[in-house]
């Protein structure tokens, strides 16, 4: 059975979190529980990439199920970089796919096994679970043209970017390595695979949202999902 290897950026203090407007429900504590309560750990094994040491009131430092590496980093950058370069050093098969994920997300019950479809049943090379609003914005991506797939439970569409939140193959981060290792801004990472022939695809709706206010997935009523049995 192919297993989804998912390694989360998190810290104790994100200064983004300052800089960007979060819903009013938003916490990452409770992304956090969101998490644990949707996973299938039946085919998905989770590391937390912490940034520093885990505080005692940090919502981590009782966890005893996900394996959790630390480093100093002290930037997004620098997080993103070491993760890279940490995930490509795995003893993984080229089938085995990762998961990249910042702690900022919320999911939909049911995606481990949806982002299991994108992979066996279209060949993806990249994969998100978030539907970005920016593809439906004219302004700002003109009129963007993308096809349309579907897998057994649910659809899919072609799109030129996502965050820094993505699935992908262990062989295609190897493959890709100088390209990931060295683009840490979204949109020009993106931007440079797809130069190289790279494809990313994302479901719709989203099965998974980034929180920022103005910037959720659409369609999917995230706060109740968030809070349900908190």
């Amino acid at each position: 059975m192919k297993r989804i290897f998912v390694f989360v950026r998190s810290c104790n203090y994100s200064s983004n979190d300052s800089r960007n407007s979060k819903p009013e429900w938003f916490s990452r504590e409770k992304c956090y529980l969101n998490f644990k309560r949707t996973i299938n750990l039946a085919i998905c094994d989770v590391t937390y990439i912490f940034d520093g040491e885990v505080n005692t009131n940090h919502y981590l430092s009782k966890e005893n199920t996900f394996k959790i590496s630390k480093g100093t980093f002290g930037k997004d950058y620098s997080s993103y970089m070491f993760s890279i370069k940490y995930m490509a050093e795995q003893n993984l098969k080229d089938d085995d796919i990762i998961y990249f994920l910042e702690d900022d997300y919320i999911h939909k019950p049911g995606w481990s096994e949806i982002l299991l479809e994108a992979f066996d049943e279209l060949d993806a090379e990249y994969v998100t679970l978030y539907d970005h609003p920016d593809k439906y914005d004219k302004t700002l991506n003109g009129h963007l043209q993308c096809q349309i797939l579907n897998t057994t439970s649910g659809h899919w569409r072609t799109a030129p970017s996502t965050t820094n939140t993505f699935a992908f193959r262990f062989r295609t981060l190897k493959r890709d390595m100088h390209i990931l290792s060295k683009i840490w801004i979204d949109n020009k990472k993106y931007k440079e695979l797809w130069n190289s022939g790279a494809t990313l695809i994302s479901s719709i709706p989203g099965y998974a949202t980034h929180c920022e206010s103005g910037l959720l997935s659409p369609v999917v009523d995230w706060e109740s999902i968030i809070n349900e049995n908190v």
